[in-house]
């Protein structure tokens, strides 16, 4: 197994931010489960114990949304070439303007369609 010490900087800040936020998930999880499988009345989702609800249910969910906030805010931005290539190709343009493009334009007969260059292309 991999030893976390190898890591980078980053990539040690999301094991952390996984780790701490496990337990808070698992303590929803564990909340979910109890409201489904045993029927007491305390973990009745609707008609239930609101303190139950707010301690197991609401606050997990608020200090995990936290943790990952602040991971996302102390995490660094890669430089163009750390990138791969999905993240650094080029934007699709909208499919609206792809069919504007592709409508039936009326030409001489024989002449031969080829799709339009950069000076042809309708500005919106």
């Amino acid at each position: 197994m991999a030893s976390i010490s190898y890591a980078a900087t980053g990539d040690k800040r999301i094991a952390v931010a996984v780790i701490l936020a496990l337990p808070f998930i698992l303590v929803r999880l564990a909340y979910s489960t109890l409201a489904v499988f045993v029927h007491n009345h305390d973990f009745n989702i609707i008609n239930g114990s609101v303190a139950i609800l707010v301690v197991m249910a609401v606050l997990e969910e608020f200090v995990v949304v936290f943790i990952y906030l602040f991971l996302g805010f102390k995490l660094d931005t890669m430089s163009l070439d750390q990138q791969g290539p999905i993240v650094s190709r080029p934007w699709k343009e909208p499919k609206h303007q792809s069919a504007r493009r592709n409508r039936h334009v009326p030409q001489a007969q024989g002449a031969e369609l080829s799709p339009p260059t950069w000076d042809q292309r309708e500005v919106v």
